[in-house]
């Protein structure tokens, strides 16, 4: 089995908790996902599987995310679940102060990480040191966040839609605006909407998945093992060509036969399928090089 699931995580559960089911449910021994989402989110997680593992990293820097903000509670989690660490009165907040500050926060930006986070500081992650009240702090990391909608003000709570890259954390910005505004705020709630071409209308919660599995009836749910480089150009391979690909060797072919739009840069790449219409590699090739190189092969089973 080969490709990818749009999962909805329910609260509860770790990333690398749905991993598990998955991996045990379906039997496909490689299965991972294509970015954390903290156990009391929910909302689009994507899985590969199979090969699929190998193009998690191709997947769109883009995330969308629904973030409910508290004003007046800062925690040492900086969201709902930790231990209140501060509290004041936010009742002098007006949404012009919260979108104001909240703007001040669009673009490419250094954040730093919550003391709670997956990240590692000399080998440990750090909510195992946080846990152990061992005081660390991550250096600053840049991220990129697109812009920032309130899309309802409910005081003390702002709701939002983020829309940024990989590597952001909701959290922080919640205890960081609240900082700003003197009143402190953790993350109460958080949805990821999307996480590049998947989208949350589109997944489908695990029930639903033990059910199709238990039916044997997964290809349905199954999103192509491309999915992540849909909007490279691509080629059809013939037999002999895909023998050769499969074993590594390049490949010169007329452009014409290349579909979708290539872009112009120093290093340009498409993808090769089969006869049959399946993923077989990933190529690439230097602007002055008339071959592709196999970059990435993916063979039959």
């Amino acid at each position: 089995m080969h490709g990818f699931l749009n999962i909805n995580k329910p609260a509860g559960l770790t990333s690398h908790d749905v991993v598990h089911r998955v991996r045990k449910w379906t039997g496909v021994k490689h299965v991972g996902h294509g970015g954390t989402l903290d156990p009391a989110a929910t909302g689009v997680l994507p899985l590969g599987l199979g090969h699929g593992t190998r193009l998690l990293e191709f997947l769109p820097n883009l995330k969308v995310y629904q973030a409910g903000i508290e004003f007046g509670v800062a925690t040492d989690t900086y969201d709902a679940a930790g231990t209140m660490t501060s509290e004041k009165d936010p009742g002098y907040l007006t949404l012009e102060q919260v979108e104001t500050a909240l703007g001040r926060y669009v673009g490419k930006i250094a954040q730093q990480p919550p003391p709670y986070s997956a990240l590692r500081f000399q080998g440990t992650r750090m909510y195992h040191l946080a846990r152990r009240g061992v005081a660390v702090e991550a250096p600053p990391r840049p991220v990129r966040i697109d812009h920032i909608t309130v899309t309802r003000w409910d005081p003390p709570v702002a709701w939002t839609v983020v829309q940024c890259g990989r590597g952001t954390y909701m959290r922080s910005l919640a205890h960081d605006i609240g900082r700003d505004l003197g009143c402190g705020a953790h993350l109460r709630d958080l949805v990821r909407l999307q996480d590049g071409e998947f989208r949350l209308e589109e997944s489908i919660d695990l029930e639903r998945l033990h059910e199709a599995v238990e039916a044997k009836d997964t290809a349905s749910l199954l999103a192509s093992l491309d999915a992540p480089v849909k909007g490279w150009p691509a080629i059809r391979l013939t037999g002999s060509e895909e023998r050769d690909v499969l074993q590594g060797r390049t490949l010169c072919a007329n452009e014409r036969r290349i579909t979708g739009e290539m872009v112009p840069q120093p290093v340009q790449r498409c993808r090769a399928h089969a006869l049959n219409g399946g993923l077989i590699a990933l190529l690439q090739r230097p602007s002055d090089d008339p071959c592709w190189h196999p970059f990435k092969v993916f063979p039959p089973d």
